[in-house]
């Protein structure tokens, strides 16, 4: 039985290759993510400063964002309970999992400054 349970966790991909069934689902695609989201915010910077007035404009390009950013904050919540564990069972390492965090965390300091 206790065998039973260690692969209760695993899942096969599409290579049939055993995966950990972590809340995130691959290293790749959030730090593409978020790198995207960098891009993007440097975008709605540049556009800011170019139309001041246009704050209808500006909001109108943050909305996409803000749900990017709410969802990488939904993963990140979702990996902090794997933390704990050991770095074998992960999709990826904890100082991935940690560099998200902060990548997050700047990203809505990003978002704040261009609302204000």
């Amino acid at each position: 039985m206790a065998e039973k349970e260690t692969k209760i966790g695993l899942k096969g991909s599409k290579t049939g290759t055993p995966v950990p069934d972590s809340p995130i689902k691959g290293k790749v695609d959030i730090t593409n993510t978020v790198d995207m989201m960098r891009k993007k915010l440097a975008k709605v910077h540049d556009l800011a400063k170019a139309t001041k007035s246009n704050t209808d404009m500006m909001q109108l390009e943050l909305c996409p964002i803000r749900s990017d950013i709410n969802a990488i904050n939904n993963k990140v919540a979702d990996a902090e309970p794997w933390i704990s564990m050991e770095e074998d069972t992960l999709a990826f390492s904890n100082k991935d999992i940690q560099k998200l965090q902060a990548s997050s965390k700047a990203l809505q300091r990003d978002m704040a400054e261009l609302e204000h």
